[in-house]
């Protein structure tokens, strides 16, 4: 569809409109997962085990320790994705300040 004299006009062949959008929630869900690299998804997967709300650096301890690399990984997944959410700041033992995220809409806890 293009914008023309104030309304719309459609520029493409009705059927393969309805052919592009996705019959259910559940198929757009899958079309936001397929696009994840292998470590998006791990990161993610990690995140949906710790549950509603969880601290990035949670998410590094169960995977590969490095807090930097899940705080970027979870804001891609909060931002590009809108696959998470963006909870606040948690105070770690360690006195750093990280990331808690909580869960978005591919069937995580909430």
């Amino acid at each position: 569809m293009t914008p023309l004299d104030g309304a719309w006009r459609l520029t493409a062949d009705l059927d393969t409109l309805v052919s592009s959008v996705p019959i259910t929630a559940r198929e757009l869900i899958e079309k936001r997962l397929a696009s994840l690299s292998f470590d998006e998804r791990q990161t993610l997967e990690t995140a949906s085990a710790l549950g509603a709300e969880f601290t990035t650096a949670q998410v590094a301890a169960l995977l590969d320790g490095d807090r930097d690399v899940q705080e970027r990984r979870c804001a891609a997944l909060v931002g590009r994705y809108g696959l998470l959410r963006e909870a606040g700041l948690s105070l770690e033992p360690d006195h750093s300040r990280r990331s808690r995220t909580g869960s978005g809409e591919v069937g995580l806890a909430q």
